[in-house]
């Protein structure tokens, strides 16, 4: 229903229920506000947007309902007499300086003290401020005398991040915000994501320099791009000082897919592009320092000593490397992976791309392997990743993309999280789920550990190490006893149900319980949660897939969804948390082994002749090897030359030592990277790229949305585009490869990929669209897929069934622990980047082996002491933490720290269908550590 009403003599139309505040904004009628923001509850407690609406008091803009019939008048005498007088009381308990004002210049409270003539040395009331201030955070500066109250930040991180970490306390004169229980902010449970900061109107809370001083936005130059971390792929603006080539400031922009919510990392973890490390020349490695291996210290197993932490040691490697031109580097490049295809074959050689490159340059990569070098021998982190997810989805329903978008879980009566910590992996993401459980919708969490995301579950399963399968046939065996399926969508889009029937009948709850570690009863209670729902989504991570049988657990999951027919429609879908900012685009592009561009085999004759069309020479009709199988080749010496653009597997393969090995028995290396990196230790040369502030490209994110990241700095030194790199190593081995710019490349992968045909740099801006998009001038893309069918053979969904089998690797006495690993809030995979972004690293600066207090009793292992975590294939050392949150008999460690390099541990036994390595499960023993 329509309202009518009067605004300062204009009539506006509104919807039913619509804000005055919000009505006149709309009809471009500003209101000045200080407690609220148009993505908080209003609450009213300034005042300052108080209007006349013809009654005894005036009434809170922000807060109160329009009428219909209302005329307001939101500039009288009488309304501009109470702000003037509001601004006069809130300036006589303000500082003289505001870091606000000092920094990006928009304090609210001056300006409207600027707009009615208020100023400090002529105020009517006594002034006086005995407040504190903050500077535990390392990235936001708190300021109590600044504070007005308005209680922005605390229902910014109630309502926005669903963090609950400040508050109030105190009373009267004394009151003030809080951060847990008046802790200091740096030492509270505050996860720095800066919302806070962002719409705190004056100078309470304000972010911290971390590259170049802060200045108004008005002053620096503004460009719209993409956060480098994970796969949420979260629009930013950032915020430049061309004079200092630095960026100084970053917003979260209010697109579809984050809708301004930024994490920690996003916010904050820009500075490593200005760090002093950043490469800048090309390097050759000097004939004395043959044969290969490690040359910094810091690495457990290499023959040296040992370190305390940190980084790779430029002043241990780079004398092993001298200087060189782009032609000296370019030409020794293409001349040695030439000589070795000559001598050996095509199958000698592979590539490692990356992630976290854009799609033109994973496009280029890939075929630059397949087309000069002859071979399918290209893979990147996914491998590591999804691989186990993507083969059970192309199997199961024909794609391996989300068949919905993260933020569709609002639409759910049920939410089932597996295998992911959401909270510290994909935390924007986390924040849409945290909101949906807020407002209605059922959790269910299931996982070895205690996530963050759990604690706002309603049902937390807690399974044993590696028994999903058991889990979710018992889930399977009551939804089909108790008639909790969709018969008719299984009727209708599926195969395979009998079979699945006769396999999940041998599951009942009973059996489960044992195997899992749940109890039967609420084993039955969360199926019968799950299957009761009208509308249920499933997410996933790497808890699902980093498995012997990664692509089982995904087989049952996506068994669930076609089970209960929740599968194309809002609130349903099968959501796989892709990991980094960039593996879905990197993956659409081709660079995985057995797959052209947008997942066209390599084995089909006519896809193959197809590309061998557009690019002008014959193909390998084999799938290639993947990432563990390229390292085993090159043990083997089957594998002789490798190019890796922006990849580390030294620290992000499994069993480290083995890839430590594999590196130094390559014949030629020859490695692209924005730093100097574990497994450049081992190059013969070595080329400086750009990170993704200096360049322009698309990435693709785990919605499908496909958003253009553009240049906003100058490259260091002569840093190269990586497109450009890897197009003239082409042109040098004697293959033309020449674009002019990277909507060039665009084109051709999209006339490529049926995915992104219709896609141009022109219609993905501002925004980015969703892939597939038929219309991509009126439309943003398809967000629900396969709600009519699906992209098999057949038009159905397949059900697989799978039976339990244990982990390649458990437990005995020797090894009496099950290691899990995986990712920290403030770090991203090997740390290449995050380990050199300050605040990152100053928050979380070194790696830990987290316990169950009980453990650690019974080994006599006092908290924080250092203790050796051994495996069949290496030991670390670290510091132990205590943790109720981790089962007993189980242990966690985060990956990201070379020092403590969680892989030196980790089995390299493959799923056989995903070949994904088990990184979430192999037997370790936990000993004090030696003097």
């Amino acid at each position: 229903m329509t309202i009518a009403l009067t605004i300062d003599g204009r009539k506006v139309s509104v919807p039913e229920g619509t804000t005055i505040w919000e009505a006149a904004r709309q009809a471009g009628i500003e209101i000045p506000v200080l407690c609220h923001d148009p993505r908080l509850r209003p609450v009213g407690v300034c005042r300052m947007c108080v209007v006349d609406v013809g009654e005894r008091v005036l009434a809170a803009s922000c807060a109160r309902a329009a009428a219909d019939g209302m005329t307001i008048q939101t500039r009288s005498e009488k309304v501009e007499r109470c702000r003037k007088t509001l601004t006069e009381l809130l300036l006589s308990d303000y500082p003289a300086e505001s870091a606000r004002e000092q920094t990006t210049g928009d304090d609210l409270l001056l300006a409207l003290a600027r707009e009615h003539g208020v100023r400090h040395a002529y105020l009517r009331y006594p002034q006086g401020n005995g407040r504190t201030r903050d500077a535990s955070s390392p990235v936001i500066a708190v300021d109590h005398s600044a504070c007005i109250l308005c209680d922005r930040c605390i229902r910014a991180c109630d309502e926005i991040q669903h963090n609950d970490v400040i508050g109030r306390t105190g009373k009267g004169y004394t009151a003030r915000i809080a951060f847990d229980l008046d802790s200091p902010m740096g030492k509270s449970t505050c996860v720095a994501c800066g919302e806070c900061a962002s719409v705190c109107p004056t100078g309470a809370l304000t972010h911290k320099p971390l590259t170049a001083p802060i200045r108004p936005r008005g002053e620096l130059k503004s460009v719209d791009s993409v956060c480098p971390y994970c796969g949420v792929g979260c629009a930013v603006t950032l915020h430049v000082d061309p004079g200092k080539n630095a960026v100084v400031l970053v917003d979260g922009r209010p697109n579809p897919g984050n809708q301004g919510r930024l994490c920690v990392k996003g916010r904050y973890g820009f500075d490593y592009a200005k760090h002093p490390q950043r490469l800048a020349v090309p390097l050759i490695r000097r004939a004395e320092f043959y044969p290969k291996g490690p040359l910094s210290g810091d690495v457990k197993g290499d023959g040296r000593g040992r370190k305390p932490g940190g980084v790779v040691d430029y002043a241990e490697v780079l004398p092993a490397f001298s200087e060189a031109s782009w032609d000296e580097a370019l030409d020794l490049v293409a001349s040695r992976l030439k000589a070795i295809k000559e001598t050996h074959g095509a199958g000698a050689l592979a590539g490692f791309g990356s992630a976290k490159c854009s799609n033109e340059e994973a496009y280029v990569f890939q075929k630059l392997v397949r087309a000069v070098f002859g071979t399918n021998n290209v893979d990147h982190c996914t491998r590591l990743c999804h691989a186990s997810s993507v083969a059970a989805l192309l199997e199961t329903i024909g794609s391996g993309a989300v068949t919905n978008i993260f933020g569709d879980v609002k639409n759910a009566e049920v939410a089932l999280i597996a295998g992911s910590s959401t909270t510290d992996n994909h935390p924007v993401a986390a924040t849409f789920i945290k909101d949906a459980a807020q407002h209605g919708t059922t959790l269910i969490v299931v996982d070895q550990r205690e996530t963050g995301i759990a604690r706002h579950a309603q049902h937390f399963l807690r399974i044993n190490p590696g028994t999903d399968v058991a889990l979710y046939n018992a889930w399977m065996h009551v939804l089909i006893e108790e008639s909790l399926i969709n018969q008719q969508y299984i009727q209708a889009h599926t195969e395979g149900f009998e079979v699945l029937c006769e396999t999940v009948r041998r599951y009942p709850p009973e059996r489960a319980a044992a195997i899992c570690g749940v109890p039967a009863e609420k084993i039955r209670e969360a199926a019968r949660v799950f299957g009761s729902a009208k509308a249920a989504i499933i997410f996933w991570g790497m808890g699902i897939s980093q498995h012997t049988h990664g692509t089982d657990n995904a087989r049952c999951l996506i068994s669930l969804a076609l089970l209960t027919g929740n599968i194309g429609r809002p609130g349903t879908g099968l959501h796989p948390l892709r990991g980094q900012n960039n593996v879905q685009g990197a993956s659409d592009a081709g660079l995985i082994p057995m797959m052209y561009p947008d997942y066209q085999g390599v084995e089909d004759s006519k896809i193959r002749k197809r590309f061998e069309k557009a690019w002008g020479v014959p193909l390998d009709p084999k799938r290639g090897l993947t990432v563990v199988e390229i390292m085993t080749g090159a043990l083997e010496k089957r594998i002789r030359g490798m190019y890796m653009m922006g990849e580390n597997p030294f620290l992000s393969d499994p069993n480290i030592n083995k890839v430590r090995k594999a590196l130094a028995a390559l014949d030629f290396l020859c490695v692209q990277d924005i730093f100097l990196t574990e497994t450049a230790e081992f190059a013969d040369v070595i080329l400086p790229a750009t990170s993704c502030f200096e360049k322009t490209g698309t990435y693709t994110n785990t919605d499908r949305r496909v958003q253009i990241g553009k240049k906003a700095l100058e490259p260091p030194g002569q840093a190269r585009l990586d497109w450009e790199v890897v197009s003239e190593i082409a042109r040098r081995m004697g293959y033309p490869m020449k674009y002019r710019n990277v909507e060039e490349i665009f084109s051709e992968f999209t006339a490529l990929a049926p995915s992104y045909q219709g896609l141009t740099y022109a219609n993905l801006q501002p925004d980015g669209k969703l892939w597939p998009c038929p219309d991509p001038e009126r439309s943003d893309g398809v967000q629900l897929l396969f709600g009519d069918g699906f992209p098999t053979p057949s038009g159905r969904g397949k059900f697989v069934p799978c039976e339990y089998r244990p982990a390649a690797e458990v437990p005995d006495p020797e090894y009496p622990f099950v290691l899990n690993t995986g990712r920290l809030l403030e770090h991203w995979h090997t740390g290449v980047m995050t380990r050199r972004s300050r605040p990152l690293a100053t928050i979380r600066p070194e790696a830990f082996c987290e316990m169950n207090p009980d453990d650690l009793a019974a080994a006599g292992i006092q908290v924080g002491a250092y203790v050796t975590v051994s495996s069949r294939r290496g030991s670390i050392t670290l510091r132990a933490h205590a943790s109720r949150r981790i089962a007993p008999g189980t242990i966690f460690i985060p990956f990201h720290f070379r020092e403590a390099a969680a892989n030196a541990l980790t089995n390299d036994a493959l799923d056989p269908f995903g070949k994904i390595p088990e990184f979430k499960y192999c037997a370790v023993r936990v000993e004090k550590a030696s003097a």
